[in-house]
């Protein structure tokens, strides 16, 4: 029988994660890497009241992001997702 390396992790919420400086250490880590990345630019931060009245007066349309860590399942335990793949909505096809 050939043995194959494995990870065993567990799901964290927020009070857990903030706990502990490693944790937190982590979080820090993985910010700094998407900004050196150009994820999003921390120059222009703006009030959501501003960007509201902007996206308003435009007519700018908006998208919902879903925040994943958040999910729950039946059980009320966090969701586990086994597998993530994009598709196009199915309003454009």
């Amino acid at each position: 029988m050939k043995l194959e390396p494995a990870f065993v992790h567990k799901l964290l919420d927020r009070n857990e994660w903030k706990g502990h400086p490693e944790a937190l250490k982590a979080v820090e880590n993985e910010k700094q890497g998407l900004l050196a990345n150009g994820t999003w630019d921390e120059s222009n931060i703006r009030p959501k009241s501003g960007i509201l009245a902007m996206a308003q007066s435009t007519g700018n349309k908006a998208r919902i992001v879903f925040r994943g860590d958040t999910v729950k399942d039946e059980e009320n335990q966090a969701a586990v997702f086994d597998d993530i793949a994009a598709s196009a909505p199915t309003s454009l096809g």
